[in-house]
C-alpha cells in the first residue's frame, strides 16, 4: 500500500522546509506527496504536487497520484536496469582491454602499473594499488628500480584480507581500527580490498582500490555485478603472475 502525505497548510507543518520558498520567492500552501517504490516495497523516489489551483487535494487526486506513482516506478525501474546493464558491459570491456594490454607485458613493474591504471580507469577513481606476495613478504613495484617491501603480513586491511582470503570493504577508513598507512591506501572514499588466489587457493597478490559506489547496507559489500568484475580482474592478474612471475 502506497502511503500518501497531504499537507493543507505547509507553514503549519513542522516537517516543511521554508528555505526553498525564501530563495525562490514562492509561497507553498498545499502539498500532496507520494513515495515511488520498487517491487519489494523499498522507496527509491518521491513525487510531490504543490499548490492545487483550486481548493485542497481530494481523494480523486490521491487515486491519480497512486496510479502515477505506480507507472513512474515501472518506467524508472526499467531505466535503472538498462543503465546498470550498460555500465556492466563497459566494465567487461575494460577487463578485455586489460587482457590486451597485459598480453605482451613481461616486466613486473609494468604489469603493476598497467593493473593499477586499469583499476582506476574501471572505477573512475584516483587510487589503486597491487601488492605481490613474494617469499613471505608483500612487494610493490612502482618503477623498475623502486620496490617497496613489507614483511609484516598481519597489519592493516591488507593483513586481514591475507588472513581471511575474502573481499573486504570499508566506507570510512578514518573509523577503521585495523587501517594501517604502511600498507593501506590513504583515501576519504570507500575502499575495497581483495585477494588474488592461485590454483591452490594460495594468496599471490592483493588488490586495493577506491570504490565510488555505495555499499550494500546488509552485506556491507559492493553490488554483486561489481564483485564479478573484481573477480574477472583477479583472474587476469593471477594468469599473468602464474605464467610470467612465479614460473
Amino acid at each position: 500500500m502506497v502511503k500518501l502525505y497531504i499537507v493543507n497548510d505547509a507553514y503549519l507543518d513542522l516537517r516543511f522546509n521554508k528555505e526553498i520558498d525564501l530563495k525562490t520567492n514562492y509561497k507553498t500552501k498545499t502539498i500532496l506527496c507520494v513515495p515511488i517504490k520498487d517491487a519489494k516495497g523499498k522507496s527509491f523516489g518521491v513525487i510531490q504536487a504543490i499548490n492545487k489551483k483550486e481548493g485542497l487535494f481530494s481523494n480523486e487526486d490521491e487515486e491519480i497520484m497512486e496510479i502515477f506513482s505506480t507507472q513512474a516506478s515501472s518506467v524508472l525501474t526499467n531505466t535503472l536496469v538498462i543503465e546498470e546493464n550498460y555500465i556492466y558491459i563497459n566494465l567487461c570491456k575494460g577487463i578485455l582491454n586489460l587482457s590486451h594490454d597485459l598480453h605482451n607485458c613481461r616486466k613486473v613493474y609494468l604489469f603493476v602499473e598497467i593493473c593499477e591504471e586499469h583499476l582506476k580507469s574501471l572505477w573512475r577513481t584516483n587510487k589503486a594499488i597491487i601488492w605481490i606476495m613474494n617469499e613471505g613478504k608483500l612487494v610493490h613495484y612502482s618503477s623498475e628500480k623502486s620496490v617497496r617491501e613489507v614483511r609484516d603480513l598481519t597489519i592493516g586491511i591488507i593483513g586481514k584480507t591475507i588472513k581471511d582470503k575474502i573481499l573486504l570493504a570499508y566506507n570510512n577508513l578514518s573509523n577503521c581500527v585495523i587501517y594501517n598507512k604502511l600498507v593501506d591506501l590513504d583515501s576519504g572514499l570507500t575502499v575495497i580490498t581483495f585477494p588474488i588466489l592461485n590454483d591452490n587457493n594460495e594468496i599471490i597478490s592483493i588488490g586495493q582500490m577506491e570504490y565510488p559506489d555505495v555499499l550494500d547496507t546488509v552485506t556491507n559489500l559492493p553490488k554483486n555485478s561489481d564483485i564479478e568484475i573484481v573477480n574477472y580482474f583477479s583472474n587476469q592478474v593471477m594468469y599473468w603472475l602464474k605464467n610470467y612471475y612465479f614460473k
